[in-house]
């Protein structure tokens, strides 16, 4: 291997996200960079990883997992460690082997064997899987009184596709159609879904994510409502937004605008009415505080309305 730097890339007596969302299987916060003159990729090793007292019981408060079962991982191919997250997962790159932990006075190590291979990027956790599919969004809006639904994925890892599921009470959900996935794919993708039953009172759909082995995982909730009216002509809604939304309608609605924004579960969180002037703009100061997450929308005028979902950050 020739002569061989080691750098410590990122540190911390914690936890921090890996390929998936799940805390117990988050790595340590330190994690190392090796960088050998020759990375010769037939030669076999052992690498030891030293970590103090602090760092190890950071992590393990954390996951609430234990450092004696912990493996060694390896991030390869010219990526390192911090280069690995739920949107950009590398799983071709990634490679886990158990690890033995020894004490080292008040501080540890931790050693694991690879077989042909280089070195890399290194850090310590419990991995478990990658997410098979990695969800950017998910929104829905009316359009001529029919629900629309748009989702993004980052990268896809064995997707057989997706089911659109609905409900009229936010319980019991029912198929509506089936979206086939991309199966293995490391580029963002967009779907959209018009949903051909009109839209009566309060409707809720959500995503069923299946694996080609059968497996699936849920996503969030959208909630659209219709009152029978007419859909109001914005051109734009800011989303994600912060402290403010910001609405930028194409012909001004006359007189007096209701708005509402409502949780995942229907309730209004925040409720205002204003008058949308003759430029086509309007602010609005969401408070402080409500919670980040997804909500929706709804903006009515006369017999003219607009709902959608957005994400507060």
């Amino acid at each position: 291997y020739g002569c061989t730097q080691v750098i410590i890339d990122r540190a911390g007596n914690t936890s921090t996200q890996f390929w998936n969302n799940t805390p117990s299987k988050y790595l340590t916060s330190k994690s190392f960079k090796v960088i050998p003159s020759n990375n010769t990729s037939t030669g076999n090793y052992e690498i030891t990883l030293y970590y103090t007292s602090a760092e190890v019981a950071g992590w393990q408060t954390a996951t609430g997992a234990s450092i004696g079962g912990a493996q060694v991982v390896k991030v390869s191919n010219g990526f390192y460690i911090p280069d690995v997250s739920p949107a950009a997962p590398r799983t071709v790159d990634v490679s886990f082997t158990p690890g033995t932990y020894t004490t080292l006075g008040a501080n540890g190590t931790i050693t694991g064997s690879f077989s042909t291979t280089g070195f890399s990027g290194f850090a310590v956790g419990i991995p478990g899987a990658a997410l098979p599919v990695s969800l950017i969004s998910f929104n829905g809006f009316q359009k001529d009184k029919y629900g629309i639904l748009e989702w993004k994925t980052s990268t896809e890892n064995n997707n057989k596709g997706f089911e659109l599921e609905k409900s009229f009470d936010g319980i019991r959900f029912s198929k509506v159609a089936f979206i086939q996935g991309a199966g293995n794919s490391s580029t963002p993708r967009s779907y959209i879904h018009n949903d051909k039953t009109r839209l009566t009172n309060i409707q809720y759909y959500r995503l069923k994510q299946f694996d080609l082995d059968g497996g699936f995982a849920y996503s969030n909730t959208v909630v659209l409502k219709s009152n029978g009216k007419e859909l109001l002509d914005l051109i734009n809604v800011s989303n994600p937004f912060f402290t403010s939304v910001n609405l930028l309608f194409n012909k001004p609605p006359e007189g007096m605008i209701k708005i509402q924004l409502l949780d995942m579960n229907g309730r209004v969180v925040f409720s205002t009415r204003k008058l949308a002037g003759n430029s086509g703009k309007l602010d609005l100061g969401i408070p402080s505080i409500i919670s980040s997450g997804s909500y929706v929308l709804n903006i009515s005028a006369e017999e003219q309305q607009f709902s959608k979902t957005i994400i507060k950050q």
